[in-house]
């Protein structure tokens, strides 16, 4: 289930037993999407409502594809299937841990192209709850994140493409910062140089 005013989600029947599982009925009636980690859709479901929308990358994009089928299709649950997620293995990231500076750009500025296209009205909420996600990380002196959540801010403001586009810009400021860092400490390693001998006169007399 999505929760517009909270910006997030829930998962019926989460923190249950297997042996207490909720009905059929009570779970299809509340489903808003279906979790991409396991999810089987129908050909004409894709000739209908179109494959996922690419733009958004990671997070909400299937219940942006929820959303653009609701009018036309219903959710269903395999009750009886049981499928094991590795929760953020691929980024990185889990319920446990802090989230990677991937995963929050990701999810929040998905959150706010979300809140944009399907619950305008509630778009200042949704900045309101990323920017206290900034004051959050600037309590914990978490200045990844708050780097991240700015550039989330922005690229929002100014429209600056797809999450796909912000995510390449987001890999390529890493790779630099780390890379400039990784040159910093070499060149500290080494020590300073005071004078640099002319080429062909090492150890000559």
């Amino acid at each position: 289930m999505f929760h517009p005013a909270r910006g997030g989600g829930t998962n019926l029947g989460a923190g249950g037993s297997l042996r207490q599982l909720p009905s059929t009925e009570l779970v299809e009636a509340k489903m808003d999407y279906v979790v991409g980690a396991s999810m089987l859709t129908s050909r004409r479901f894709l000739e209908d409502v179109g494959p996922m929308e690419e733009s958004y990358f990671l997070y909400f994009e299937e219940l942006n594809w929820s959303r653009r089928a609701r009018r036309s299709f219903k959710h269903a649950w395999a009750r009886d299937s049981l499928v094991f997620h590795k929760e953020g293995a691929s980024i990185g990231t889990s319920s446990r841990t802090r989230s990677s500076d991937l995963s929050i750009y990701c999810y929040n500025l998905n959150l706010l192209r979300f809140l944009q296209e399907f619950h305008r009205a509630l778009l200042p909420l949704g900045v309101a709850i990323v920017v206290s996600k900034f004051f959050i990380s600037a309590m914990n002196r978490d200045r990844a994140a708050m780097r991240v959540i700015s550039r989330v801010i922005g690229d929002f403001l100014w429209s600056r493409g797809s999450t796909r586009d912000g995510v390449t810009r987001l890999k390529n400021y890493a790779y630099g910062h780390r890379a400039a860092a990784e040159a910093k400490r070499r060149s500290e390693a080494q020590g300073p140089v005071d004078a640099v001998a002319p080429r062909g006169s090492v150890g000559e007399d």
